[in-house]
């Protein structure tokens, strides 16, 4: 060894520990939201041995899922003791009463991320260039509706916040009816029909996913406002609509599939329609 390279870094390795062990957070949230943390902490402040007693665990085992709930920014401590509280992020994300909560979803994001973004996927992912390396997004009819409604959950929860913004884009003041072309379980359909009224939507799906959009829209009341339609977005789309919107559906296919895709639409769009991606 040479000596005289062995010497303090110039730069910590702060950011070493966050890549490798970052992968870690998820499957704690997950299993602190499964013991019911985030509920009792909705409830009321606890301390760490308070979370303890409430859930059963050793205080050891309470640390680490209230510390990495804090570090995540899903909790925080009282400034005038040692008591926890949830965060308004929590509130929002994690409680099962908020329409955009991930709570239910994260362990099945953990079985995911184990699985279709390990290192072996990541890795065939990138030696095989456009293949996805999770194939569930677009061979859907192929699950059961038991993994059918666990992926629609995800998706749901991952783009309902981004529907609603979407939703109050100006150029939704200038069309009157859409077609949402692999709706899933419906959040920007739900996002337009709610904050657009005036607004005709349709959510196109296969067979086997629209019972996910009919359990949603109905969940929020608005199974009047919508229409849902069972089809093969490859094998044609129906006609008489002012845009196409395509939500996490380009990135899941290869180049000449989206060139196909985009063929279909514009041959399906009024004219002056657009294709929104």
């Amino acid at each position: 060894m040479n000596t005289t390279n062995f010497q303090i870094p110039s730069i910590q390795d702060r950011f070493i520990y966050d890549l490798i062990y970052n992968c870690l957070a998820l499957p704690t949230l997950a299993v602190a939201y499964e013991l019911g943390l985030y509920d009792r902490l909705a409830e009321t402040p606890l301390t760490i041995e308070e979370v303890a007693t409430a859930l059963s665990l050793t205080d050891r085992a309470a640390e680490a899922i209230v510390g990495v709930s804090a570090a995540t920014g899903f909790l925080h401590r009282k400034s005038d003791d040692d008591r926890f509280a949830l965060s308004e992020q929590a509130r929002i994300y994690i409680l099962p009463e908020s329409p955009f909560s991930y709570g239910e979803s994260l362990g099945y994001a953990s079985f995911v991320n184990m699985g279709s973004f390990a290192l072996d996927a990541i890795r065939k992912a990138v030696k095989h260039g456009s293949r996805p390396s999770d194939p569930k997004a677009i061979a859907t009819q192929m699950l059961d509706q038991k993994e059918i409604s666990r992926l629609m959950r995800l998706l749901h929860a991952h783009t309902l916040p981004a529907g609603m913004a979407i939703a109050e884009h100006p150029y939704f003041d200038e069309i009157e009816s859409l077609l949402d072309v692999g709706a899933g379980s419906c959040p920007i359909t739900a996002a337009v029909v709610a904050r657009r009224p005036g607004i005709r939507v349709t959510a196109l799906d296969v067979d086997a996913v629209c019972p996910q959009g009919e359990e949603m829209l109905r969940r929020y009341g608005l199974e009047d406002c919508a229409t849902l339609l069972a089809g093969d977005m490859f094998a044609g789309l129906p006609t008489g609509f002012g845009a196409h919107l395509y939500s996490n559906i380009f990135h899941d296919w290869d180049v000449e599939s989206c060139r196909r895709l985009a063929k279909i639409s514009f041959d399906a769009l009024e004219p002056g329609g657009r294709i929104l991606l």
